[in-house]
């Protein structure tokens, strides 16, 4: 009975001490609304952990600003990164549409004195608040939740590598490596998740009297769990071992969810299709699958494939269904004619799967292999590939203007796996002018991408379509031309939004493609802004090096002079 009581009392104790941590907190949020950079009230928060190695840390604890050195006793963090985590729903309360973003993720890596990496990654999760003085956010630099863990696939976490072995086992019976997540969406998920869990309780989280800490576990994040430091030791509850793998419970990686693999004659050649982008990866067990992981956190989802695609797999099927039967005969004409020969025939179906020529050659593109869906189905159904090749002459000059696209035909084998038929073909063999193509596409991507540039006839053509004068030579006042925002900003800001923080000279600009944070300060300028721009891989259209062979060009150019063609084979031939 009185062990019933000690423990009643205890859960007392902790009640009101919790209570009134939250009663301070609201305290504190209630005088950050009207100060915001308002910081000198911060207790001091976990202050020994900045010391201490990452064996030794707990999975979540706070740490404040005045934390500055990263070292530690056996090495020190370097910062690798910095992504900003948007708010739900991708909501704007700003006139141009910018995203609104809640706070932002700083990734930080151990490495030890001598200066070799090790696989302990720490996450730092800072909230944001919006700035008076205009469209951007202030940086509340104060407090912040971290999470530690190891980039590894075994259960449990290491021993340390430096320290008694009591310290490692108490360690490794308190902690367990977290698991590393397969996909761009599940991380997502947990960065909402953290920050959720940020805002709820980063005012609550104080150091009390007497010693007490309070840690925040994944297990609950809804739960304050008491920890005791008394000379060192702590003492935790809670903390069960977790899943760490991987790996699905089939045995497999959970990669696989957002792949399909595709199997061939040759048992060494396997493909794997993105379910986003439908692009296709070699997919066999030799080479592992952090490829695959690697292209889920980079894929821009942009699918290639048209309905003129779907059309030429079914035309295929059909000849092939009928060829099986024996109702046709083997068909190997035109296999080998150079491409301005095919003037008659530009699309064929063969069971020749050569690509040599009388004169030339056909080499594949390999970055153009792309699956062909049958439907924009959650998990797709494919109805074959598409090769991508480009003409070479036998002494290897490569001739641009011939591009030739090869389609197969898949079956299923193994559900859902799928088998590629290499027994026939269909081939599409056609001419363009890729000079032309190139400064087609590239006009379309300047004026997609709302971009100015400020020399000769594409600033007099800007200046016409927005009614704006054409600037004299003699007005300009240097090299360095600035465009023509209305507030005399950078027409870049339109794809940025500016982070303050209380340091002046530290100011940040987050893309709103990428959510990737860079320096936003205006003695650096907007150039490198501009850059990333160009080449940011997140954005809805792709640029002309990614999506050659321009399947959106194609069309608007397929009307072009039918002699065209006829002209280039008698240049060849001459």
């Amino acid at each position: 009975m009185a062990i019933h009581d000690d423990a009643a009392a205890t859960a007392r104790l902790i009640n009101g001490a919790i209570e009134e941590v939250c009663n301070r907190g609201r305290c504190e949020e209630r005088k950050r609304e009207h100060y915001p950079l308002y910081s000198h009230a911060v207790p001091q928060v976990n202050a020994r952990l900045a010391d201490l190695d990452p064996w030794h840390l707990p999975l979540r604890f706070l740490i404040k600003e005045s934390w500055k050195s990263r070292r530690t006793h056996s090495g020190y963090w370097k910062r690798v990164g910095s992504t900003a985590i948007r708010s739900e729903g991708d909501g704007s309360s700003s006139p141009s549409g910018s995203p609104s973003y809640r706070g932002w993720k700083v990734t930080l890596e151990f490495c030890l004195k001598d200066g070799t990496k090790t696989d302990w990654v720490m996450h730092e999760y800072w909230q944001n608040a919006t700035y008076k003085g205009g469209p951007a956010w202030f940086l509340k630099e104060n407090l912040a939740i971290c999470k530690v863990f190891q980039k590894c696939t075994e259960r449990g976490r290491p021993s340390c590598p430096h320290g008694n072995t009591e310290t490692s086992v108490n360690a490794k019976a308190s902690h367990s490596s977290d698991m590393i997540l397969d996909s761009t969406k599940e991380q997502a998920r947990e960065d909402d998740d953290m920050m959720r869990w940020t805002e709820l309780n980063l005012m609550k989280l104080y150091l009390l009297t007497g010693g007490e800490r309070f840690y925040l576990y994944k297990e609950d994040p809804g739960r304050l769990l008491k920890s005791v430091d008394l000379g060192g030791s702590e003492s935790r509850s809670g903390s069960a071992e977790r899943p760490t793998g991987s790996d699905a419970p089939n045995g497999k990686s959970k990669v696989w969810q957002n792949f399909t693999k595709i199997y061939t004659k040759d048992p060494d050649v396997v493909y794997a299709a993105c379910h986003r982008c439908d692009k296709l990866l070699s997919a066999h067990s030799k080479n592992g699958t952090s490829h695959l992981r690697n292209h889920c956190e980079k894929c821009s989802g942009h699918n290639p494939s048209t309905a003129e695609d779907q059309e030429m797999l079914r035309q295929l099927r059909a000849i092939l269904d009928t060829y099986k039967q024996g109702t046709v005969d083997s068909m190997e004409v035109n296999a080998n004619l150079d491409p301005w020969e095919l003037q008659s025939t530009p699309c064929y179906v063969t069971s020749s799967l050569g690509w040599e020529t009388h004169q030339g050659c056909w080499k594949e593109i390999k970055k153009e292999l792309t699956a062909i869906r049958m439907e924009q189905l959650l998990v797709p159904k494919y109805l074959g590939l598409r090769r991508t090749l480009e003409f070479h002459h036998n002494n290897g000059t490569k001739m641009d203007w011939w591009i030739m696209h090869e389609y197969n035909q898949v079956d299923e084998c193994r559900p859902p796996h799928l088998f590629l038929q290499g027994d026939m073909v269909f081939r599409k063999v056609f001419y363009y002018d890729k000079a032309k193509v190139t400064e087609a596409f590239r006009e379309m991507d300047r004026w997609l991408n709302d971009q100015v540039y400020c020399n000769g006839e594409q600033e007099e053509l800007r200046c016409c379509f927005s009614g704006e004068g054409v600037q004299s030579e003699q007005s300009r006042p240097g090299k360095r031309k600035r465009t023509g925002a209305s507030d005399g900003s950078s027409d870049v800001w339109f794809n940025f939004s500016k982070v303050y923080t209380a340091d002046p000279d530290k100011v940040y600009a987050v893309c709103h493609f990428c959510d990737i944070v860079f320096g936003g300060h205006s003695k650096n300028g907007t150039s490198h802004l501009k850059r990333h721009n160009e080449k940011c891989s997140s954005k809805h259209h792709k640029r002309e090096e990614e999506v050659w062979p321009f399947e959106l060009i194609f069309k608007i150019l397929k009307e072009q002079d039918s002699g065209a063609c006829t002209e280039a084979g008698n240049k060849e031939m001459a």
